[in-house]
């Protein structure tokens, strides 16, 4: 499986310039705004999750962009017509279809940043602008990234003093492997057909985040809403590719090799380190063509690096679940890490 890197550090080079916010910048009229990354690349085909480097992998981060004269809020932007910025490796850029420059009063700027870009409005797979806060609706494929106010000042672009946008994963990512415990499990089961999520500590999993920008924070407690139940996954081809393609109608066929399978983005939890207790962090329901057609319920408890049951929050933190299919049962077991794999979880199914 790929490496998985915590975090994403988009470096803003911008230079400066007193010519107005919309126009074309004449001769010695002064400097552009632009903005240079070291930003992490995404798999080829999916918006989620973020591996590799631009660098070696040479995938470009498409990601939203507000500018503002005032901080914290975000309304009546200075960028009217372009929020992009496709950030490569090493490379300064402006926004995608539109050159900006700093205002001529000498007015400095705020910024923040969200990923992954799309447009602005209310549906689903959009980000909800509200002024101070940013709404976005995931579906498990998504990896939302957000990235705090930073300000920045002509003079300090002219001095090349760049600020840096910081991208935090807001998301836990679930990835599942699975494996037959022998030949006579594989008999049992029968191809895995579907996964999903039904429950996150006993409740329906929660499906919108909702960004305070100046901060680029999402609080577990407070900036998660709207229940989906099931939540989906999502299909990963040859153990280390992610898709766009739901893990649902598959057929999947055991082996006795554990085997990367599908991955999810979604809600954090608080677990409480009771899972062992049959407290469990999470709840999957398993379908196989040999299972009851209602599919299997899989209680997952998350643990820590020393397989004790894991305490604290998931957000930012990748866990993966081992589902192993014995004869008669299904068994199931995650570890935790900080978007790092460090740690796991292995149920059973017989």
């Amino acid at each position: 499986m790929k490496k998985i890197y915590l975090p994403l550090l988009a470096t803003l080079a911008l230079a400066g310039c007193t010519q107005s916010e919309l126009s074309e910048s004449p001769v010695n009229a002064g400097v552009e705004l632009k903005l240079k990354s070291t930003a992490l690349a995404v798999d080829a085909g999916t918006r989620a999750p973020f591996e590799g480097t631009a660098g070696t992998v040479p995938l470009p981060l498409e990601a939203k962009v507000l500018v503002k004269k005032q901080a914290d809020t975000y309304l009546s932007l200075y960028n009217t017509a372009d929020d992009k910025i496709t950030f490569t490796d090493g490379n300064e850029t402006g926004f995608a279809t539109t050159k900006y420059y700093y205002p001529a009063d000498g007015t400095g700027l705020h910024l923040c940043g969200l990923y992954p870009y799309a447009a602005t409005g209310a549906a689903a797979g959009e980000w909800d602008l509200t002024g101070t806060q940013a709404g976005f609706t995931f579906n498990g494929s998504h990896d939302v990234m957000a990235a705090p106010q930073v300000a920045t000042t002509k003079a300090q672009a002219q001095a090349l003093t760049y600020p840096t946008l910081a991208f935090s994963h807001l998301l836990t990512k679930l990835v599942i492997k699975v494996k037959a415990e022998d030949a006579a499990a594989i008999a049992a089961w029968g191809n895995v057909t579907k996964i999903e999520l039904v429950k996150a500590k006993g409740s329906a999993p929660n499906s919108k985040a909702t960004v305070t920008l100046a901060t680029g924070t999402a609080p577990r407690a407070s900036a998660f809403s709207i229940s989906l139940n099931p939540f989906p996954f999502y299909a990963v081809t040859g153990g280390t590719t992610y898709t766009n393609t739901a893990f649902t109608g598959q057929t999947l066929a055991l082996t006795t090799t554990s085997t990367v399978t599908a991955y999810s983005l979604v809600a954090p939890i608080l677990a409480d380190g009771n899972s062992t207790a049959g407290s469990a962090d999470f709840e999957l329901k398993v379908y196989t063509d040999k299972a009851p057609a209602a599919g299997m319920d899989v209680p997952v408890g998350l643990l820590n690096t020393l397989s004790a049951a894991y305490a604290g929050e998931t957000q930012g933190k990748a866990f993966e679940v081992t589902l192993t299919f014995k004869a008669t049962e299904i068994k199931a077991k995650a570890t935790v890490s900080p978007w790092v794999l460090d740690g796991t979880s292995s149920p059973e199914i017989k």
